[in-house]
């Protein structure tokens, strides 16, 4: 939020969050408090595309040892089953689903619980540009990806995602959802380590 001018106590204000909170160094958080903070940061910055720029924070290593375990599997495919196993333990208010759809692996993001009208799109956009940072992070390109369902409509801004996800997009679905050929899944990813 600093790249906004914005300083860390402007954003936690009305929250009932403090400092040693906001920074996870001292208790936790609520999600009323998540929520409110979110809310706070969107409306400070009037930047829509606010969760694009957030997800593209989350780097292999900001998930810890799960981070690590990602970036050490051998394909698309281990890759997978090893986000899927163990997706509880990032920061997401979504559930990972894989199907097989045709010709086509499927990475869905289900709602765990209602989140407010206000803030889907941010924790949608948020969440699945994460994978995509994460993917990219271990090796796996955008290339990789041929379609990217969204849950929440913007279609008046369209082209700006599908600049961004360098993909066809779809708005208005049921879930958030990447799509992958099923022929890359058993791609080898550069650090692999058994």
């Amino acid at each position: 939020m600093e790249s906004y001018g914005l300083t860390a106590e402007e954003c936690i204000k009305g929250t009932g969050l403090t400092l040693e909170q906001a920074w996870g160094r001292k208790g936790g958080m609520t999600l009323d408090q998540e929520f409110s903070l979110y809310r706070n940061l969107l409306n400070l910055t009037g930047d829509r595309h606010l969760g694009l720029k957030l997800g593209g924070l989350y780097l292999p290593q900001t998930y810890g040892i799960f981070g690590y375990a990602m970036m050490s599997a051998r394909n698309v495919s281990t890759l997978m089953e090893v986000s899927a196993r163990f997706f509880d333990l990032s920061f997401s208010h979504f559930r990972m689903v894989q199907s097989q759809q045709g010709q086509y692996l499927a990475q869905r993001y289900e709602l765990r619980y209602p989140i407010p009208d206000d803030l889907l799109q941010l924790f949608s956009d948020r969440d699945v540009e994460a994978a995509f940072t994460m993917g990219h992070g271990i090796g796996l390109g955008r290339s990789y990806i041929d379609e990217v369902h969204l849950c929440y409509r913007d279609e008046d801004n369209i082209s700006v995602y599908e600049q961004h996800f360098g993909c066809r997009v779809r708005m208005g679905q049921s879930h958030n959802a990447f799509l992958l050929p099923v022929s890359c899944v058993m791609s080898e990813l550069p650090w692999n380590n058994e």
